[in-house]
C-alpha cells in the first residue's frame, strides 16, 4: 500500500495494518485480532501472509497427494523384503518432508506398516492445490494395525 497517513512510520503501518484486515473481512469473512503489543512490522507480515493464503485457497482444486508430489513411482511393499522397506521408506520419508507433508508415527508401527500407508493410503488423501512457503500438511498414522 505504502500510503502516508501519519508521519510516524509505525502509525502509518499500523493504519495499512487496520485497512488490510478490513479488505480481508469484506472480501473473505476474515476476522484478525492481534494482541496490541504485537509490534506493526510482525503484524503486516503476519497479515500478508494470511491474504496470500487466503487468495491461493480461493481458486485451489482438490488433489492427491500423489499429484501434489508429482506421481512418484513406489515399489509395492509385499514385493520388498525388511532391508529394502527400510529404504524405500526412508526414500518416501524424505519425498514429503521436501513437500511440507509431515506424517505423525506412533513409536509402535513397523517401518513396513509406514511404508504401506504411505504408498497405499496417504497417496491417494486429497487435499487443497496449495503451495506456500510454510505451509506444512500434517496427517497422523494412529488408528492402522500393524
Amino acid at each position: 500500500m505504502s500510503e502516508q497517513f501519519h508521519e510516524d512510520p509505525s502509525q502509518n503501518l499500523r493504519m495499512e495494518n487496520e485497512i488490510l484486515k478490513l479488505k480481508m473481512q469484506a472480501e473473505y469473512g476474515a476476522q484478525v485480532f492481534m494482541e496490541p503489543e504485537v509490534s506493526p512490522e510482525l503484524e503486516a507480515e503476519f497479515l500478508q501472509q494470511i491474504y496470500a493464503f487466503e487468495e491461493a485457497w480461493k481458486d485451489a482444486k482438490m488433489i492427491s497427494i500423489s499429484e501434489l508430489l508429482g506421481n512418484p513411482a513406489f515399489i509395492p511393499e509385499r514385493e520388498l523384503d525388511d532391508r529394502r522397506v527400510a529404504e524405500e521408506l526412508a526414500r518416501a520419508q524424505v519425498l514429503l518432508e521436501k513437500n511440507n507433508i509431515h506424517l505423525d508415527v506412533p513409536p509402535d508401527k513397523s517401518p513396513r506398516t509406514v511404508y504401506r500407508f504411505i504408498t497405499e493410503i496417504l497417496m491417494k488423501e486429497e487435499v487443497d492445490d496449495l503451495r506456500i512457503d510454510g505451509l506444512v500438511r500434517h496427517f497422523f498414522l494412529g488408528q492402522i494395525p500393524g
